[in-house]
């Protein structure tokens, strides 16, 4: 594997922090076939990315009747820890699949 497989698979995870969530990894899975090792991170990261945004709106809704004031922060935590252990994974070479979303991801 090349070391720009490498960049484009952790930029597809590392996509959260530039507020670029599901579109860049979107972009990704579809300009970059030739990879099997990017391919894999870019799934990964849209699936997650994508229903954890999923819970978040939810979680707004929540606010109304205050539980919601709670959810938003942990899934906030949940999704800064699984996405930096996937950076750290994909830097080693590993194909990681996050906890939740893994299979899910596999089947796209």
């Amino acid at each position: 594997m090349d070391t720009n497989d490498k960049l484009l698979a952790i930029a597809c995870h590392a996509s959260l922090f530039v507020a670029l969530g599901v579109i860049f990894p979107l972009i990704i899975l579809v300009l970059v076939k030739k990879s099997a090792f990017v391919t894999h991170h870019a799934k990964q990261a849209l699936v997650s990315q994508g229903l954890f945004y999923i819970g978040y709106s939810i979680a707004a809704l929540l606010c109304v009747i205050l539980i919601g004031f709670v959810i938003l922060p942990v899934l906030f935590v949940i999704q800064l820890i699984f996405t930096i252990i996937a950076i750290i994974k994909t830097l080693d070479n590993d194909y990681y699949a996050y906890p939740v979303t893994g299979q899910l991801a596999e089947k796209l």
